[in-house]
């Protein structure tokens, strides 16, 4: 039925056939945070669960690769990579800003010149991914837009 493929599509649609499944393990990710942020009795407690969670989830993006269809054509091949390489460096800066956040937490000083640097670095990561992210987002648009004029 193509109007239940239209709006159920958005789930699955960007997955490999065989890993439709993948957006309720990003959906798990996020309920997970969630729940370890909400009951998770110390801050200590949620650095390593919420690090530990986001470690074993970059482990299986690497494993299963879900954006990866075996038999693609070259073009849709480089859009496949380049959602993986996205995925996979909001993972690392989510990771490096957990990680950083044990500095924190173990009592960083108002003076201290590491913490200092270690938070414009994780602000600076986040910048920089965020300007990535709508630089891909803003040329894949504008290449949809010529093709669709193509035609």
């Amino acid at each position: 039925n193509q109007k239940l493929m239209f709006r159920f599509g958005l789930f699955y649609s960007g997955f490999a056939p065989k890993y439709w499944f993948y957006e309720l393990i990003l959906f798990l990710r996020k309920l997970l945070i969630i729940l370890i942020v909400t009951f998770a009795s110390s801050n200590e407690q949620q650095l390593h669960f919420a690090l530990s969670v986001l470690i074993v989830l970059l482990c299986f993006l690497e494993r299963l690769r879900p954006y990866s269809v075996e038999n693609a054509s070259p073009k849709d091949r480089l859009v496949q990579t380049r959602l993986h390489q996205m995925e996979f460096l909001s993972l690392i800066i989510l990771i490096s800003i957990v990680w950083s956040a044990v500095f924190f937490v173990l009592g960083c000083k108002d003076d201290d010149v590491t913490c200092s640097v270690l938070g414009v670095v994780v602000l600076g990561l986040n910048l920089i991914f965020a300007l990535g992210a709508g630089y891909v987002f803003v040329h894949s648009f504008q290449k949809k837009k010529k093709w669709q004029k193509a035609e």
